[in-house]
């Protein structure tokens, strides 16, 4: 029985050993393709960014330091695609970060590698840090947050219709497009507001939105609120859809001219 437990032990400690020394080699061979990664040639960078790739989560810090730190165009952009090809959580903040810095040549790296991270962790980034951008910031945000098609980003996105940037009106509504039909819902409160220019922009989005829209259309149309029908008025005649002429022509016995 001694014996046995001595021979238990040995594979344990044996066992426990290798663990430590294949740790010991995964992150030696992680620190040298990112030497490579920083100091190769172009092929070689590509090789070492897709050696990065298959070693997976532990290559992210590494290449986050990377993307903080390199003045290389092309190790920058492989490290971006490397993060996002590993999927992890953790490299959220540093493709962020690049939006934040306006680091503008390597936004359609960013593009394609954030939406391939989780949907629970980025999501929610953009849309914390969406009021604080300007310009081609705020645009390359509301690009990423519509490729997500997350009803999360609706709230964010759009009250950006209020804003006068026509750039960043239709970079808004091509989003919400793609978040229908959950875009609906807050696009339809917003036919109520006072602000005219925000109703038109909501108006046109679901418009292009089309027939998903009828149903929360026919419900504004008996709203006590005037800019509430006559906002789903013009909705329901630009949405192609047959089922919403019976409700529009009953519409032309509202008591409001605008309305009718």
């Amino acid at each position: 029985m001694s014996d046995m437990k001595r021979a238990f032990k040995v594979l344990l400690v044996l066992f426990l050993a290798l663990i430590f020394f294949t740790g010991c080699v995964n992150y030696q061979e992680i620190r040298r393709q990112t030497d490579i990664l920083n100091t190769g040639t172009p092929d070689q960078k590509r090789a070492a960014a897709k050696s990065l790739v298959l070693m997976g989560s532990p290559s992210v810090p590494k290449l986050v330091s990377i993307i903080n730190n390199s003045e290389n165009k092309l190790t920058v952009d492989l490290a971006i695609e490397a993060i996002g090809d590993i999927r992890d959580a953790a490299g959220v903040n540093a493709l962020t970060g690049i939006i934040i810095d306006d680091r503008y040549l390597h936004f359609p790296a960013v593009k394609k590698a954030l939406v391939k991270l989780p949907a629970g962790t980025a999501v929610p980034k953009l849309c914390g840090i969406l009021p604080s951008l300007s310009g081609r910031r705020t645009l390359c945000a509301i690009d990423i947050l519509g490729d997500f098609k997350d009803s999360v980003a609706c709230p964010s996105l759009v009250p950006l219709l209020e804003k006068k940037d026509p750039a960043v009106i239709k970079a808004t509504g091509d989003a919400l497009v793609k978040l229908s039909p959950d875009s609906i819902a807050p696009l339809a409160a917003v036919l109520n507001d006072y602000n005219d220019v925000y109703r038109r922009n909501a108006e046109n989005v679901l418009i292009k939105i089309g027939p998903p829209v009828y149903d929360a259309m026919l419900g504004k149309l008996s709203s006590s609120e005037k800019n509430d029908r006559e906002s789903a008025a013009r909705v329901l005649g630009g949405i192609n859809e047959p089922k919403a002429i019976g409700p529009l022509i009953e519409m032309f016995e509202d008591h409001t001219i605008a309305v009718r």
